[in-house]
């Protein structure tokens, strides 16, 4: 309540522009969010009832190691392994969002590693068959030998604007996910199933697999090398009138 709710504009523009807010900033004015690799930290020795900001991780791009591609994919599959056996222990039954995508496909491996009788993937469909990518999931299930339920997603005019107001009220910002309400649905779908459910979010961008990220290392490197060009003193547009 002490906090006017008034739109950052700088940030909003951030927003439609790059479909995402940098470093703190939220689309509201005295509100931030906690940094990327940070934490913010409230305990009884706090004064004043401010907490503190502290970095946990950052990344750093310089190789610090000497070790090849071969040790750097065991290690990282070994890591993977132990995130993935951490947030199972002990949760009966654990659900997987499961799209047959190589992201949850190969955490729904992982974990069936654990304990595949209790794990039950969860899968969205869609009628159009350009989209939809349950015979994948499918595939992706049986391999890990796991059970599945799926639901179809197809908003109608019965339902759409109240599953979209409801979905809405749940994040705090506006989003730019197309899959806003297909996703909506399914966590309803899941929560009939399972309390605790893993998915591959974030895959892409721990590892850069989106093409925007290809995209930008491209214009870096073109943005080094590029030299400013002079046309020559007789150039004119093609078909242009003389004088104009």
């Amino acid at each position: 309540p002490r906090v006017r709710r008034q739109v950052d504009t700088s940030a909003m523009a951030e927003l439609f522009g790059r479909s995402c807010s940098f470093d703190s900033e939220t689309i509201f004015y005295g509100i931030l969010a906690v940094a990327p690799g940070c934490m913010y930290i409230c305990d009884a020795a706090t004064e004043g009832g401010q907490g503190r900001l502290e970095r946990y991780w950052e990344f750093y791009f310089a190789p610090d190691h000497p070790w090849d591609e071969r040790e750097l994919t065991q290690r990282g599959l070994a890591i993977l392994e132990e995130a993935v056996a951490l947030e199972a222990a002990g949760v009966k039954p654990l659900g997987i969002h499961l799209s047959g995508g190589i992201d949850s496909s190969f955490l729904a491996s992982l974990a069936a590693k654990t304990d595949r009788e209790n794990i039950i993937a969860l899968t969205a469909g869609f009628r159009e068959k350009t989209y939809d990518e349950r015979d994948y999931a499918r595939e992706s299930a049986l391999n890990a030998g796991v059970r599945q339920e799926t639901i179809e997603v197809f908003p109608d005019a019965g339902t759409f604007m109240d599953v979209m107001l409801k979905a809405i009220w749940q994040v705090d910002e506006p989003t730019v996910s197309p899959g806003l309400h297909s996703y909506y649905v399914l966590n309803e779908f899941t929560a009939r199933h399972v309390k605790v459910v893993l998915g591959g979010q974030g895959r892409n961008e721990l590892l850069a697999g989106y093409n925007r990220c290809l995209l930008t290392d491209n214009m870096d490197r073109f943005a080094s090398t590029r030299k400013p060009r002079t046309p020559p003193a007789a150039w004119r547009p093609p078909h242009a009138t003389p004088g104009l």
